[in-house]
Formats: structure tokens, sequence, C-alpha cells
């Protein structure tokens, strides 16, 4: 699976593994690292992320992963709470969300956009960051 944001490209592999290309000054690859990358280059796989990562998706400036058991995760930009983890914090790496919030429930997808993101679980859609013109 791949997923396009503003400049950047991330992919998930079949075993699980998610790489990442493209402009990176906002750390947006999840490479713990502003600098761009001219090659694909691994962010993780399940050995970090504690299951094999089966979808991916890229906003302007942030991205955000879904693993087999469920799990969400999000990185980078998160000036408008749009990674979901109740601060407005960046994060230059994956970095997961508790399913409590989720009502304790596995996440299915996730969409990002501009600054906010949807998230699909088992029971209903959740969604987080920038409310401009009714997008929440």
């Amino acid at each position: 699976m791949a997923a396009c944001g503003s400049d950047f490209t991330i992919v998930v592999t079949e075993p699980g593994d998610v790489w990442s290309w493209g402009e990176g000054k906002a750390g947006q690859l999840g490479l713990n690292t502003i600098e761009d990358q001219l090659l694909p280059k691994r962010v993780a796989g399940h050995e970090v992320f504690g299951a094999r990562m089966f979808m991916v998706a890229a906003g302007d400036q942030h991205s955000a992963g879904v693993t087999a058991d469920g799990t969400l995760l999000t990185w980078r930009r998160g000036s408008d709470g749009q990674l979901g983890h109740g601060d407005r914090e960046d994060r230059l790496r994956p970095e997961g969300i508790s399913r409590e919030i989720f009502g304790g429930r596995p996440v299915l997808m996730v969409s990002c956009g501009l600054g906010h993101t949807m998230v699909l679980a088992v029971g209903g859609l959740w969604t987080c960051g920038t409310g401009q013109h009714g997008k929440l």
C-alpha cells in the first residue's frame, strides 16, 4: 500500500515494514530526522510497531498507520491536534495511540488530510485536528 502526502511518499510492504522518502523538513517521514530522503528508507517494522503494519495514510505534513492488531500510530506535525494524542506536540517517530480513545476497540482504517485525521474503528468514526470548513 502506498500513500502520497505533500511532497513525500510512504509505503507499507507485505511483511509490514514502512518505508518513506521525499521532503522531510517537517519530520513527516517518521525517520527521527527533518532531512529529505531521495531514496526509500525503512521507517520500522513489526519489531517496533508490535505487529505487522497493514495500512498507511499521508496528510500534508503528518502520517499515520494501522497495525494488523488494530493499533493506530501517528507521527509528525501535531500543531492542530491531528495526531490524536490529545496535545499539539510534534512526533518525529511513529507513536501509538491508546485503544481506550476508541472504546477499547481496534482501528480498521485511517485517513489523513490537511491538518486533520479520520479514524474508522470497530463501532465508530473518530476525527481529530482542525475543524476548519466543517471537515471534522
